[in-house]
């Protein structure tokens, strides 16, 4: 077993999966902001109506 070949990959996956951490997690963010963004204008949107209709 190559150890320097080991560990030149076993940076290699390291640094792979932090900048797929790096890229994921903002995207994931922005997804689940604007979704919730979404509920709550949703929601504001039907209290809005509910007070006006009656």
């Amino acid at each position: 077993m190559n150890i320097a070949g080991y560990s030149i990959r076993h940076r290699t996956v390291s640094a792979m999966v932090l900048v797929l951490t790096l890229v994921v997690v903002p995207v994931l963010y922005l997804v689940f902001h604007r979704v919730g963004l979404h509920r709550h204008q949703k929601a504001t949107a039907e209290r809005l109506i509910c007070k006006y209709d009656h």
